[in-house]
């Protein structure tokens, strides 16, 4: 007799957050990326960005756009949907910089959310996500590394004020891509390192990711270069709490803020 009462209170749960997520339903979010920005910063902060969307009463959705086939055909799609109820377009940095060439008539009542650095004349868009410049990479090995990771700094614009005595920062002093690859190499086998955090990626690095067997914790436009099962996180924008701010209504101009995405979090395999 239990299981036939525990699947009917589990059917009642079901229709009573069916009937709460229809009445508190807010609009649909639709995410138009590049590919580019679909593998990294988006992909980062997909989960989160879905879960937290839902929580508050948004529908998400997402559509990957090759930026030749962006066009008014596509546009008036969601213009259509957008007289129903409300619609909210989120584009990425390159899709941003494309929308005043194709906005078509028509597309007033959709609210469209530019990612982007800069200001737009355009007066189209509802609101503006200013990506992060800076994030302090130091404090992050700090919290997170162990006597085995290091802070690898291979572009001398990252140079750090000072270094942390306690941690080991490796860094690029003039010499090839090459030579320091080889000399990272050396250092990881006598300091028995096992995670690199890197903010930037280059040539230098592309023999230890096919080879070394390390776990790597790098920005998210170089988490594509890194195998999932070796990929410990990533640091990327916030994409949620900034669009939260913008739907909430709390301001049309918001500076996004970097931080550290785990690799389960962002669905990886790393254990």
């Amino acid at each position: 007799m239990r299981k036939p009462i525990l699947l009917s209170l589990l059917v009642v749960a079901l229709l009573g957050a069916t009937l709460s997520a229809c009445l508190l339903y807010r609009g649909r979010v639709v995410f138009l990326v590049d590919a580019t920005y679909s593998r990294t910063v988006y992909h980062a902060n997909e989960r989160t960005l879905k879960r937290r969307l839902l929580l508050n009463g948004y529908l998400p959705s997402s559509l990957e756009v090759v930026p030749s086939e962006f066009d008014e055909q596509l546009l008036m799609g969601f213009a259509e949907k957008g007289r129903i109820k409300p619609e909210y377009l989120v584009l990425s940095p390159l899709l941003s910089e494309l929308l005043p060439q194709h906005y078509p008539e028509g597309m007033e009542q959709v609210h469209c959310i530019r990612i982007g650095e800069g200001e737009s004349s355009f007066d189209g868009y509802l609101a503006h996500l200013i990506p992060a410049k800076h994030f302090d990479w130091q404090q992050l090995e700090k919290r997170l590394g162990t006597s085995g990771s290091a802070l690898v700094l291979a572009d001398g614009g990252q140079a750090l004020p000072a270094f942390d005595p306690s941690r080991t920062v490796i860094q690029k002093e003039g010499e090839s891509e090459q030579a320091f690859s080889l000399r990272l190499e050396n250092l990881c086998r006598e300091r028995s390192l096992l995670t690199l955090f890197a903010p930037q990626l280059g040539p230098w690095a592309m023999k230890l990711l096919a080879e070394s067997g390390l776990s790597w914790v790098v920005d998210a436009a170089y988490a594509p270069l890194v195998d999932a099962p070796f990929l410990q996180g990533v640091v990327s924008d916030d994409l949620c709490e900034g669009l939260l701010a913008v739907l909430e209504g709390q301001g049309n101009s918001v500076q996004l803020a970097k931080r550290y995405f785990t690799a389960r979090e962002i669905g990886g395999n790393f254990l």
